[in-house]
C-alpha cells in the first residue's frame, strides 16, 4: 500500500513541472483578461467618440435650422413688404418706347422735309438775285445810253474808274490800249453801237399790257398764294363764302371726328386704330362725337369719341377724362386684392359739389366721405394709403370769361398732411389756388367732426367705434414746390393732374419737369387705356347688342 501511494504522488520534477504549467495558464487567463479590458476600452472610447460627433452633429443641424428659421422669417417679412408695394405699370414704358421711337423717326422726317425747303428757298433766292443783277445792269445801261443820247460825257467815279483800270491793265498805261487797238476802229465801233441803240429807242414799242417787271409780280406769278387753316379749328363764317348744304356739313363733321385725321392719331397701334376706324363706321349719320368709346355702366361714367379726339388733337380735357382714367386705376388696384396701402380717388366734380348751394349735391359729398370712412372702420386704420381730390376750381379768378382750372389736392393718411400740387404755378411764387385748397381741407373736416360725433352714439363694444378717423384734425397743408410745370400757353392741366395721380397710385417719384413729347406719350397712353379695357371699352358686339335692345323697346 505505501509503494502504490509514492508511486502516485508526483515527485520534485514532476512538482515543478505542474507549477510552471499551472503559472502559464494563470498568466495567459491574465494576459486574456487584460486584452479583453484593452478592447471593451477601445470600444468604450470609440463609442464616446462616435457620440461626441453625433453631438456635433445634432449642434451643427441645430445651429443650421435656425439660420434657415432666420431666413425664412426674412423672405416672409420681404414677401411682406412686396406685397405692399404696388408694381409699377411696364406696359406705359413700353408704349412710351415705342412712342418716342416714332416721334424720333417724325422728326427725322420733318428735318428732311426742313432741308429741302432750304434748298428749294436757296434756288429761289439764287434766281432771284441773278434777276436782280440784270436789273441793275439794265438800269446802267439805260442811264448810259441816255447821256449818250443827250450829248453828255459819260463819266464814272474816281474810284471805280481807277479800279477798272488797274484790273484791266494793272502795269501799263493808256498807250497800251492805243498800240493794241487802232483809234479808227474803236470810233467805228462804238459809234456804231451807239447808233443802232438810239435807232431801237426811236421805233414805236407796243404795248403789251403788263406792268413794268418786279420781284413781287415774279414772285405772285410762279407761287399760288393759299391760305393754310387748321382742320381740327372751326372757323367763323366770314359772310364771303357760301354756307355749307347739309351733306357738306355732315362730311366735314365725318372728318373731324377720324382718328386717322389727329396729330397723335399715328402713334396707336394697329389694333387701337381699326377699332376707332370701326367705331366711326357704325355711328355714321348720329352724333357721333357724343357716343362713348368707353363706359362703367356701374357708375355711369363715359368717355366719349369728342374726348378721345381732343386728346390725341392735342387738345384741352374734362372731368370725363380726368373720372374715366381715376377709375381705370381703381379697377387695376382692386384687382390686386390689397388690404392696406389703398389709394381713393374722389370724383373731379367735388369742388362743385362742395361750394354749391345745393343741398344734394353737398349730402352726395358728404356721403363719399361717410363711405371711405366706413371701409376703415371695416378693413383697418392703414386701408387707405392717399385720399386724391382731382379738383376743377377759379382760384383767385374772377373774370367770368375765364375757365376754371384744373389742379390736384392729396390728403396723406400715413404721414397725416394735405399736400397741393399745381402745374402753374406763378412767377411770384404765389399759388393763386392754395385758399382753395384750404377750403377743401376744412369741409373734409367739418364732414369728419360730424362723423365723430355719431359715433360717439354708438355702444363701446361695437367694432365700427375703435378705428380712428381717416383724417387727422388740424392736419397741416403745404403747397409742392416740385410739381413739374406746365407751358404757359398749354391746356394740358387735366392732363398732369393724371399723370400726377398716377405716379402717386404707382409709389414712384414725380418728376419736376416734363418735356412735350412725355406729355404727348402720356396722352398716347391715356387713350389706349380707354380702347383696351375689358368690359368697359367699346366694341362691335356691344353697339349690336345696343341696336337689339333699342329695337325690341320701339
Amino acid at each position: 500500500m505505501q509503494v502504490e501511494e509514492l508511486e502516485l504522488e508526483p515527485n520534485d520534477e514532476e512538482q515543478e513541472f505542474l507549477g510552471l504549467t499551472e503559472g502559464d495558464e494563470e498568466e495567459k487567463d491574465t494576459n486574456e483578461a487584460t486584452k479583453t479590458e484593452d478592447v471593451a476600452h477601445n470600444d468604450t472610447n470609440r463609442e464616446q467618440n462616435r457620440i461626441k460627433i453625433l453631438e456635433d452633429e445634432i449642434k451643427r443641424l441645430r445651429e443650421e435650422n435656425e439660420q434657415k428659421d432666420k431666413t425664412i422669417c426674412e423672405l416672409k417679412k420681404r414677401i411682406l413688404d412686396l406685397e405692399d408695394e404696388t408694381v409699377p405699370d411696364l406696359s406705359f414704358e413700353v408704349e412710351t418706347s415705342h412712342v418716342e421711337r416714332n416721334f424720333m423717326a417724325n422728326e427725322v422726317k420733318d428735318k428732311e422735309v426742313e432741308i429741302c425747303e432750304m434748298l428749294v428757298e436757296n434756288e429761289i433766292m439764287a434766281d432771284k438775285l441773278e434777276k436782280a443783277e440784270e436789273n441793275l445792269d439794265d438800269m446802267a445801261a439805260h442811264c448810259i445810253t441816255q447821256q449818250v443820247k443827250e450829248g453828255k460825257e459819260v463819266e464814272l467815279p474816281d474810284e471805280q474808274r481807277k479800279d477798272e483800270d488797274e484790273e484791266i491793265f494793272p502795269n501799263e498805261g493808256a498807250t497800251l490800249l492805243d498800240e493794241m487797238v487802232p483809234d479808227v476802229q474803236v470810233d467805228k465801233t462804238i459809234n456804231e453801237t451807239v447808233l443802232d441803240f438810239l435807232h431801237d429807242q426811236d421805233k414805236p414799242k407796243k404795248k403789251i399790257g403788263k406792268t413794268p417787271s418786279s420781284m413781287t409780280n415774279r414772285v405772285k406769278a410762279v407761287y399760288t398764294r393759299v391760305e393754310k387753316r387748321d382742320s381740327s379749328y372751326i372757323y367763323p363764317e366770314d359772310g364771303k363764302k357760301k354756307k355749307d348744304t347739309e351733306d357738306e356739313k355732315k362730311k366735314k363733321d365725318t372728318e373731324m371726328w377720324k382718328a386717322e385725321n389727329t396729330k397723335l392719331g399715328h402713334f396707336l397701334p394697329e389694333k387701337d386704330m381699326n377699332l376707332l376706324k370701326r367705331f366711326h363706321q357704325l355711328y355714321q349719320g348720329h352724333e357721333i362725337h357724343c357716343e362713348p368709346v368707353w363706359q362703367n355702366n356701374k357708375t355711369n361714367e363715359i368717355v366719349p369719341l369728342k374726348s378721345i379726339i381732343k386728346l390725341l388733337q392735342e387738345g384741352d380735357v374734362g372731368n370725363q377724362v380726368i373720372d374715366g382714367y381715376t377709375d381705370t386705376l381703381k379697377t387695376q388696384q382692386e384687382r390686386k386684392g390689397q388690404d392696406r396701402g389703398n389709394v381713393a380717388y374722389i370724383t373731379s366734380t367735388c369742388w362743385t359739389l362742395i361750394t354749391s348751394a345745393n343741398e344734394s349735391l353737398n349730402h352726395h359729398f358728404h356721403k363719399k366721405i361717410a363711405e371711405m370712412q366706413e371701409e376703415v372702420q371695416l378693413k383697418g386704420n392703414d386701408y387707405y394709403r392717399l385720399i386724391v381730390f382731382p379738383i376743377n376750381s377759379f382760384g383767385k379768378k374772377t373774370s367770368k370769361n375765364t375757365n376754371p382750372y384744373h389742379w390736384t389736392v392729396v390728403y396723406d393718411v400715413e404721414a397725416e398732411e394735405w399736400r397741393h400740387y399745381n402745374s402753374f404755378r406763378s412767377r411770384r411764387k404765389v399759388d393763386p389756388y392754395l385758399q382753395d385748397a384750404i377750403t377743401v381741407k376744412n369741409c373734409v373736416e367739418e364732414i369728419m367732426k360730424e362723423l365723430e360725433l355719431k359715433k360717439k352714439d354708438l355702444p363701446q363694444f361695437d367694432l365700427l367705434s375703435q378705428a380712428r378717423p381717416i383724417f387727422k384734425f388740424g392736419a397741416p397743408i403745404k403747397s409742392v414746390d416740385e410739381t413739374p410745370q406746365q407751358n404757359e400757353l398749354s391746356v394740358d392741366c387735366g392732363i398732369f393732374v393724371c399723370y400726377i395721380i398716377k405716379r402717386l397710385a404707382e409709389k414712384r417719384e414725380i418728376p419736376q419737369t416734363l418735356r412735350p413729347r412725355d406729355v404727348a406719350e402720356f396722352k398716347v397712353h391715356m387713350v389706349r387705356k380707354f380702347l383696351n379695357d375689358d368690359q368697359r371699352t367699346w366694341t362691335e358686339d356691344l353697339w349690336k347688342d345696343h341696336q337689339l335692345a333699342n329695337e325690341i323697346e320701339q
